[in-house]
């Protein structure tokens, strides 16, 4: 991020997880989004994030438990700006097309050209 904080994105149990961290290391704040499937984060203009995960609807004891690829904007205190359901999935557990695409990432700062 232009101020030299990290986003990291991540799990934390059966939800997902997203913090941004100070050039220092101290955590400047950090909330759940969505479930624990896999998600990466990316720095946007404006002291902004862009969070892609998946969210769950439905419950297992009906049968009818779905994920779904899902967009967050977030603004630089951790609030939600906008969330977009991408895709939705018939599946209880969508397939990825690569391990790579499984993992978390934490995003280093980028400095705008």
């Amino acid at each position: 991020m232009v101020s030299g904080d990290l986003a990291v994105a991540g799990s934390d149990g059966w939800e997902g997880w997203l913090a941004r961290l100070s050039p220092d290391g101290n955590e400047s704040w950090a909330r759940h989004l969505g479930n624990d499937l896999d998600n990466a984060v990316a720095a946007l203009p404006g002291d902004r994030l862009v969070l892609a995960g998946f969210e769950s609807t439905g419950s297992g004891p009906t049968k009818d438990y779905q994920n779904h690829v899902t967009t967050w904007i977030i603004d630089g205190s951790g609030a939600t700006l906008a969330k977009t359901r991408i895709a939705d999935s018939g599946r209880s557990r969508p397939r990825f097309r690569n391990d790579a695409a499984r993992h978390s990432e934490i995003i280093p700062p980028t400095v705008p050209r």
